[in-house]
């Protein structure tokens, strides 16, 4: 987890706000970071916190087809594990009979719980999820809607424990971990209910997703935002705690491309040169640039307001950010054909991972 000081907030809340008897209740918080956060969690009786170190584990995640350890290096070099791991690792820990699936930066209504007790009960289910959630921008305040028609959302996911004893998460997924979860295993649906969960957006995920603007007075419904979501300040790019832990405090070189958030994540040993232009930019001209700097390029921030091409077929970077969602379709897919590797909003070169 990423911002756990702007964000432990929304732990007490959702404690506070679950209409649902607190002695039937037990929180699981599996933490995998390199900093313990038990002095942020919520000092009551049925919230469990667990910090564990992912040097311990890493060994005994099977991830498919790396035989080069990709996969592995990449979790090595942060220092964190796959969120199927996680997941899998705190539904172990639980004992009661049904399981809900909380993430730190979502919202969650008075009588989710119920809900989704009361939906899967009454069909005779064992696993529940929604393909759509409400979400709420933090810098402008509006409403919207997300949809993932495929999958599903992780912090939507309720299920019994035996659907889980069926076979757990796969401890190599890094995301879309509820799909192979529930998939195949009979007795699952989705709920139609998304305004149940409200997914906070801000900018440690606002590349995740594609909001779709909504008029929540249409839903009949009253939802009211808190004052400390209204008030959050996330300034810190998310990705800037896990940069810093793989590149282990090297001297690096980082070239951003009309970015707006290289000096938020820059630290003092590093080398930064930010080229901007007032006009399209010509990526003969950006590929001159960059090179008439005859140095080695770690990291490349990307924030143009057109997809480039023929740059990473000349100039080698160890990982690139995509720092807006602008031509994100293009670029991740311009950024895969030449041998990267995406983690959440990171894409990591293979040969990179592989040295």
């Amino acid at each position: 987890m990423h911002n756990w000081n702007e964000f432990c907030q929304t732990f007490k809340y959702n404690w506070d706000i679950i209409d649902y008897p607190k002695e039937k209740i037990e929180w699981i918080i599996v933490d995998s970071s390199k900093k313990d956060h038990s002095d942020l969690i919520p000092f009551e009786e049925n919230i469990y916190y667990i910090h564990i170190d992912p040097i311990k584990y890493l060994d005994k995640i099977n991830f498919k087809n790396d035989n080069d350890k990709v996969l592995w290096n990449y979790f090595n070099k942060s220092g964190r594990l796959p969120n199927g791991f996680m997941r899998d690792y705190a539904v172990g820990l639980t004992s009661n009979d049904y399981i809900l699936h909380i993430d730190y930066d979502t919202l969650y209504r008075p009588k989710t719980i119920r809900r989704k007790l009361n939906f899967l009960k009454n069909n005779h289910l064992e696993c529940v999820y929604c393909r759509e959630m409400l979400a709420y921008n933090i810098y402008n305040h509006q409403f919207y809607k997300i949809e993932d028609k495929s999958n599903g959302y992780e912090s939507t996911l309720f299920h019994t424990r035996g659907f889980w004893e069926k076979g757990g998460f796969k401890w190599e997924d890094i995301q879309n971990e509820a799909f192979s979860f529930y998939y195949g295993k009979g007795l699952e649906r989705s709920m139609d209910n998304y305004y149940d969960s409200i997914k906070i957006i801000s900018i440690h995920n606002i590349n995740q997703y594609n909001p779709i603007k909504l008029d929540i007075g249409q839903l009949n419904i009253s939802i009211k935002i808190p004052d400390l979501i209204k008030n959050l300040n996330i300034k810190k790019h998310p990705m800037t705690e896990t940069l810093y832990d793989i590149f282990n405090n090297q001297n690096i070189n980082v070239i951003g491309i009309e970015s707006e958030i290289i000096d938020q994540i820059k630290k003092e040993n590093w080398n930064c040169k930010n080229i901007t232009e007032n006009k399209k930019v010509k990526e003969k001209t950006l590929i001159k640039k960059i090179k008439n700097l005859e140095q080695k390029n770690n990291l490349c921030i990307i924030n143009t307001k057109y997809p480039i091409w023929s740059i990473f077929k000349e100039i080698h970077f160890d990982i690139v950010i995509l720092e807006s969602n602008k031509n994100f379709d293009q670029m991740n897919s311009i950024l895969k054909e030449n041998n990267f590797i995406s983690f959440e909003n990171l894409y990591l070169n293979r040969n990179f991972l592989i040295s």
